[in-house]
């Protein structure tokens, strides 16, 4: 192999590593590729060092040796550990063992390849006047490395997100403009299975067994999807009445600007035993009231002052007050004009 298609090979292999970070491995084979075959007095090519990468090829156990051998090459790098004590190289290998790398072999390979392997290569080539080569594995590299992180942001506020929708108690689904269910937390997956609900997934699409359900639900999600995005919710022609609240989840909400489509999420409220979901008792589920204070807020909601909520509930202002607080903080907001706005922007039931 020239060392023009190497370095396409290479460019190649350190982009797919952003989604297959196996393939950090795969770009140390080819430092290794090298290490066998360049003979050089340069200090970053001696012996220790190709056993080294040929022993991280071969994916041998980091044995002390090794990490030894690993440290040794990070203080060849460093001026202020050149002089540096056994202990202090013991206190190095201690560090890396205890490392993410100890467990996590596509991060050893990637550190190894930009602190030893990378730097190889670009050695090589220097020495062999193709600075062309050095400069665009240089580029790529940096670029590889801000576009790995941005992917890990993007990836990691995803999981966030979606751990977040798993530990609600409560049916969530996350559907695009067609039903086509994105992700749906264990209570949905649970509600979906209940006859009764008559709701269902069908291949992947959530369907109601109503045609007018359907056609309600339908028209809720283009709603939700569209450039207006606006919500909605519906009552389901049960014998206990199912609800289901639609929310839009714009791209740009998600975080998500490559995402081609937007999507909505839709709370599933099981039947109360005796009557439908009130707007202020599904307020009090999504946001944690306790009794005490959801009988406060539906004071507020009533127009009634802390006062006359204190004198007719026998409570003391103090109590009363602290209800109040607890509410406003509950639902981030500073005054109980926002409390009630909030609370008024739940969408109407749709029969």
């Amino acid at each position: 192999m020239t060392d023009d298609e190497l370095l396409d090979y290479l460019i190649i292999v350190l982009y797919d590593a952003i989604l297959e970070p196996s393939r950090w491995r795969e770009a140390i084979e080819i430092c290794g590729y090298f290490a066998n075959d360049i003979k050089s007095s340069n200090n970053m090519l001696d012996n220790v060092n190709h056993t080294l990468i040929n022993s991280v090829v071969a994916g041998m156990e980091f044995s002390d040796q090794m990490i030894n051998e690993y440290s040794k090459f990070y203080m060849n790098q460093d001026q202020n550990l050149s002089n540096a004590s056994n202990t202090t190289l013991k206190g190095i290998s201690y560090t890396f063992n205890q490392s993410p790398y100890s467990t996590d072999h596509n991060k050893f390979y990637q550190a190894f390849f930009i602190n030893y392997g990378a730097p190889l290569l670009m050695d090589k080539w220097e020495h062999s006047k193709f600075t062309l080569h050095v400069n665009l594995l240089k580029d790529h590299l940096k670029r590889v490395l801000e576009l790995q992180k941005k992917h890990y942001s993007l990836t990691t506020q995803v999981k966030i997100n979606t751990l977040a929708i798993d530990a609600i108690k409560f049916p969530i689904l996350i559907v695009d403009w067609q039903g086509k269910i994105m992700h749906l937390n264990d209570e949905a997956t649970q509600t979906l299975q209940i006859i009764d609900s008559n709701l269902s997934n069908n291949f992947g699409y959530l369907t109601t067994t109503q045609l007018n359900d359907k056609k309600t639900l339908d028209q809720l999600l283009l709603n939700a999807t569209s450039p207006s995005k606006s919500s909605g919710a519906m009552t389901l022609t049960t014998v206990d009445p199912w609800q289901i609240y639609v929310t839009p989840l714009p791209s740009q909400v998600l975080n998500l600007p490559d995402l081609e489509t937007n999507l909505a999420m839709l709370h599933i409220l099981k039947p109360d035993k005796t009557h439908s979901q009130t707007r202020l008792e599904l307020f009090s589920k999504l946001y944690n009231f306790s009794a005490s204070e959801t009988k406060a807020a539906s004071a507020i909601l009533l127009g009634e002052s802390p006062e006359e909520y204190a004198q007719e509930s026998g409570l003391s202002m103090s109590t009363v007050r602290t209800h109040i607080k607890n509410l406003l903080s509950k639902t981030n907001t500073h005054r109980q004009t926002e409390f009630v706005a909030l609370l008024n922007k739940l969408p109407p039931l749709k029969d």
